[in-house]
């Protein structure tokens, strides 16, 4: 005849169980939910790559919008054509969160810092404009009533939390490639120029496409 456990045996595997469980599930989300960032940002990655290379041949080589040379006027061109060839399904021109554009970015993780203004939370909320696309990402440009510069901001999962630099919320770069803009991580595959980086999943477009 088979021995039964005893009631106190029971309790003690439960409580293993319950400890390593308590000490693997953190890890174990975190890795969820990097996964799930990594699939997202590659989706609105490949969406916001393909609408702008459509853009740059739409307008031809007179774009002069990139990191190398740009003016406001030649960037806002090219942002509201850009616009034009994304599934836009809402648009702000300005106040992005008061007119259900953009989610409320905290001062706190999105800064005014010196020489970065244009991504700051004030400024993308209140002063700038936001396109929410069919997916549910979001994008905004860098700066807008004073200076344009080439640069554009995207949230992947738009109002969904947690809306953290590095994590759902990045940027890229306009460069210059044989004399026309190409959209992608400057410095080097950097995916944040000034969005500070709080707890980020991501910090280069090598640590997604790897």
């Amino acid at each position: 005849m088979k021995k039964a456990f005893t009631l106190a045996e029971v309790l003690i595997t439960l409580g293993i169980i319950g400890v390593v469980a308590a000490l693997t599930m953190p890890s174990l989300m975190a890795n969820y939910k990097k996964s799930v960032a990594k699939n997202q940002f590659k989706k609105t990655y490949s969406t916001l790559t393909n609408a702008f290379n459509q853009t740059v041949q739409d307008l031809g080589e007179s774009v002069n919008c990139s990191n190398q040379s740009y003016t406001s006027e030649a960037c806002k061109e090219l942002w509201n054509e850009f616009v034009k060839n994304l599934n836009v399904v809402k648009y702000c021109e300005t106040d992005a969160y008061a007119q259900g554009c953009v989610p409320n970015y905290s001062p706190d993780i999105f800064p005014r810092t010196q020489g970065c203004g244009g991504f700051s939370a004030a400024q993308i909320k209140e002063q700038q404009p936001a396109a929410v696309l069919a997916d549910g990402s979001i994008i905004f440009p860098y700066g807008w009533q004073k200076t344009l510069y080439p640069a554009i901001g995207f949230d992947i999962n738009g109002f969904k939390k947690p809306n953290v630099g590095g994590q759902d919320v990045f940027s890229l770069g306009i460069s210059n490639k044989s004399g026309l803009p190409v959209l992608g991580a400057l410095q080097d595959g950097y995916l944040s120029y000034c969005l500070p980086m709080s707890n980020a999943y991501f910090y280069y477009i090598k640590d997604i496409y790897k």
